[in-house]
């Protein structure tokens, strides 16, 4: 008995786990050539615009809410940008629309001081107001004029990278 039920208890794990969304692993090559622009930056202001939309790369659609992120650009490192600031254009889970999770809806990133990745750079610091993350982003400019990031909107994250201070 207890082991058919370890048996089934592990038929549904692997049926959960196959169900999985499988993301497309870039290479830094890869997203150099597709980015327009490389940088180093650190998120200065992220608001959400109250855009609500879905993400149709995935089945079914995704929605999501449109949420810009502004920089301060500390190094231009492929491309050019008009002045020191760029705005990062992203998405967020709309929870009010989504019922029961989404266990296969992407990746999303934040940059709020409650980020995880904002935790990990701000670890330690006695003085966290103080404290900045800095990204290497790898984007693509938006005939809006805003960025996008290089990696597509289903997993932004894959061209999105936490830099990390020595010391």
């Amino acid at each position: 008995m207890t082991r058919a039920i370890n048996i089934l208890i592990g038929s549904l794990l692997l049926q959960t786990i196959a169900s999985a969304q499988v993301g497309y692993l870039w290479s830094v090559a890869e997203l150099q050539r597709a980015s327009d622009v490389v940088v180093v930056a650190t998120p200065e202001v992220t608001r959400e615009t109250g855009v609500r939309g879905e993400l149709t790369e995935l089945q079914p659609p995704v929605p999501v809410i449109e949420v810009k992120t502004e920089f301060r650009v500390l190094s231009v490192l492929k491309g050019t940008i008009s002045g020191s600031t760029l705005l990062l254009r992203h998405f967020r889970l709309d929870d009010a629309r989504i019922r029961g999770g989404c266990i296969n809806c992407g990746g999303f990133i934040q940059f709020s001081s409650d980020a995880p990745a904002t935790k990990v750079c701000r670890a330690g610091d006695v003085s966290p107001q103080q404290s900045q993350c800095d990204y290497l982003l790898f984007l693509r400019r938006e005939d809006t004029g805003d960025f996008a990031a290089a990696s597509g909107r289903v997993s932004p994250g894959s061209a999105v990278f936490l830099l990390r201070r020595a010391g």
